[in-house]
C-alpha cells in the first residue's frame, strides 16, 4: 500500500473513530446527567415521602387524637360535675390513658425541636389543668354538692387553664401541619428540578441527533453504500461477486468478514447437497422400518392370535402343529423388531404406549371384541430389552385370553408406579381355580419377568374372570433370551 493510500486509510479510520467517540461520549454524558438528576430527585423525594408517611402524617394524626383525648377528659369531668355519676368519669380516665400513650408515641415519632417543645408545653398545660382544676373539682363533687359561692370561681379557673391547653394543642397541630407542608414543598422542588434537567437533556439530545447524520454521512455514506450493494448482490444468489475492500478500517473489517461468509456459502452449497442426499437415505430407511412395524409385524401378530384361537378348538394332533406355527410367528416378530432397530440405527426405544395400543387393537380380531386400553403414569420406556419383553408378555396374555378365557370383555392396563412398569390384562371369562394346570404360557411369562427382576401373577377377578399382572422395573438391564429361545404362546392360562 502506498503512503498516500495509508494516509487516506489512517484519516478515514481516525475520522470514524473520532465521530463515533464524540457521539457516544455526548450521549453517555447526557444519559449520566439525566440519571444523576433523576437519582438525586428520587433520593430526595423518597426521603421526604418516607419522612412524611413514616413520621409527619402519623404526627398530624396523633396531634388531632391528642386534642380529642383532652376534650374527652374535659367532657367527662364536666359531666361528672353536673351529675355526680361515676360513669361520666370513664371518658375522663380513658382520655388520661390515651394522652400518656400519644405523648410517648409523638415524642418518638418526630425529632423536630419546635414540635417537641410545643408538645411538651401542651402536655404541661394539660397536667396543670388536670392538677389545678379538674382533680380538685372532681374531689369536691365527690364530697357532695359544691356550694354556689365556689362554682363560679372553679368554673372560671378551669376555663382559663383549659383555654391555655387549647392554645398549646393548636400550636402542636400547627407545627405538624407546617412540617407536612415543608416536606411537600421539598418533594415539589425536587420534582420540578428533575423536570427542568430532563427538558434540557432532551433539547441537547435532539441537537446531537440532528448533528449525528451530518457527521456520519460525510464519513460513512459512500463506502457503506458500496458495501451494501455488494452484499445485496450476494444475498440474491450472485455468489460470483467478490466483496471489495473500500472505505474506513471498520467497514473494511466488515467487508473481510462478508467475503469470508460468501466463500463459506459457496463451500457449504456442495456440502448441503450431500447432506440432503443422506437425509433422503435416512428417510427411506425410516419409511421401510415403519412399514415393517405398522403392517408386517401386526399382520403376523394377528395371524398368531388367529392360530391361537384355532388351536384352542382343534384336535390334539392338529394342535401340536399349530403350536409350532405360533412359536415360529413369535420368533419372526422378534427378528423383525431387531431388523427395525438395525435399519433405524438409533438407540431410542419405540413408544411402548403406542405399540401396546396397536397390539391390543389387533387382538380384537381373534378375541371377537375390542379390548379396552388404559394407560396411567409416564410410560416412556427407553430400555429396548424391557420394551420388547413387555410387548412379548402382552402378546402372550392376550393369546391366553383368546384361547382359554371364553371372555366377552377384556381390559388392558399399562401403567408405571414407583419405577415399576406393570401390564395388566383382566377378562370376564371362566377364570382360574386352585386346580388350574400351569402350562408353558404362564411359565414363560414368569421367566420373562424374573429375568428382568420382576414378577408375574394371575388371580381371580371380581366378580368373575381373571386378572393377569406382569411387572418389571422400568430400567432393568439384565439381558433377555432371544425370541428363538422362548416358547410360543403357552398351552394354558
Amino acid at each position: 500500500m502506498s503512503s498516500r493510500s495509508a494516509l487516506s486509510d489512517q484519516r478515514g479510520r481516525s475520522s470514524v473513530r473520532s465521530a463515533v467517540r464524540a457521539l457516544v461520549f455526548g450521549l453517555v454524558t447526557l444519559v449520566l446527567i439525566t440519571a444523576t438528576a433523576s437519582g438525586i430527585a428520587r433520593v430526595v423525594v423518597s426521603g421526604a415521602q418516607r419522612d412524611l408517611s413514616g413520621h409527619i402524617r402519623p404526627a398530624q394524626l396523633g396531634s388531632w387524637q391528642l386534642y380529642r383525648a383532652f376534650v374527652d377528659e374535659e367532657t367527662g369531668q364536666r359531666g361528672f360535675l353536673l351529675t355526680a355519676q361515676e360513669r361520666f368519669l370513664r371518658p375522663y380516665e380513658a382520655g388520661q390513658r390515651q394522652v400518656a400513650v400519644l405523648e410517648s408515641r409523638l415524642r418518638a415519632a418526630v425529632t423536630d425541636r419546635r414540635y417537641q417543645s410545643a408538645l411538651a408545653a401542651a402536655v404541661a398545660a394539660g397536667d396543670r389543668w388536670r392538677r389545678e382544676a379538674a382533680e380538685p373539682e372532681i374531689a369536691a363533687r365527690r364530697a357532695g354538692p359544691i356550694p354556689t359561692a365556689q362554682v363560679l370561681p372553679m368554673a372560671l379557673l378551669g376555663k382559663k387553664l383549659f383555654d391555655e391547653l387549647r392554645k398549646g394543642l393548636d400550636a402542636v397541630t400547627a407545627r405538624a401541619d407546617a412540617l407536612a407542608d415543608a416536606r411537600l414543598s421539598v418533594i415539589r422542588s425536587a420534582q420540578r428540578a428533575a423536570s427542568i434537567v430532563s427538558i434540557v437533556v432532551v433539547v441537547l439530545a435532539l441537537a446531537v441527533a440532528l448533528a449525528a447524520p451530518l457527521i456520519l454521512r460525510r464519513v460513512l455514506d459512500r463506502p457503506l453504500g458500496d458495501l451494501m450493494g455488494q452484499l445485496d448482490a450476494v444475498s440474491n444468489d450472485n455468489q460470483a461477486v467478490t466483496i471489495k475492500l473500500h472505505g474506513p478500517a471498520e467497514l473494511q473489517a466488515i467487508a473481510v468478514a462478508a467475503e469470508k461468509m460468501r466463500a463459506a456459502l459457496v463451500r457449504n452449497a456442495a456440502e448441503l447437497v450431500e447432506v440432503e442426499r443422506r437425509l433422503a437415505v435416512v428417510a427411506e430407511r425410516d419409511r421401510l422400518a415403519a412399514e415393517l412395524h405398522d403392517h408386517t409385524i401386526q399382520q403376523i401378530f394377528g395371524m398368531g392370535l388367529a392360530l391361537s384361537a384355532t388351536a384352542s378348538r382343534a384336535a390334539p394332533a392338529v394342535r401340536a402343529d399349530l403350536e409350532r406355527l405360533i412359536g415360529d410367528s413369535d420368533e419372526i416378530i422378534g427378528k423383525l423388531r431387531r431388523i427395525i432397530l438395525d435399519i433405524r440405527d438409533t438407540d431410542d426405544a419405540e413408544n411402548l404406549r403406542a405399540a401396546a395400543s396397536v397390539l391390543t387393537r389387533e387382538a380384537g380380531w381373534a378375541l371377537g371384541f375390542d379390548p379396552a386400553f388404559e394407560v396411567g403414569g409416564p410410560v416412556q420406556v427407553t430400555n429396548g430389552e424391557v420394551r420388547e419383553a413387555a410387548l412379548a408378555a402382552l402378546r402372550k396374555m392376550l393369546s391366553n385370553v383368546a384361547r382359554h378365557a371364553h371372555a366377552r370383555q377384556a381390559t388392558v392396563r399399562l401403567f408405571v408406579t414407583d419405577g415399576q412398569l406393570t401390564i395388566e390384562v383382566q377378562d370376564d371369562g371362566v377364570g382360574v381355580t386352585a386346580t388350574s394346570v400351569r402350562g408353558e404360557g404362564l411359565t414363560d411369562l414368569e421367566e420373562r419377568a424374573a429375568r428382568l427382576g420382576g414378577e408375574f401373577s394371575i388371580r381371580p377377578a371380581e366378580p368373575v374372570g381373571t386378572t393377569a399382572s406382569w411387572r418389571v422395573p422400568m430400567y432393568a438391564t439384565e439381558p433377555l433370551l432371544t425370541h428363538g429361545a422362548t416358547a410360543g404362546p403357552g398351552r394354558s392360562r
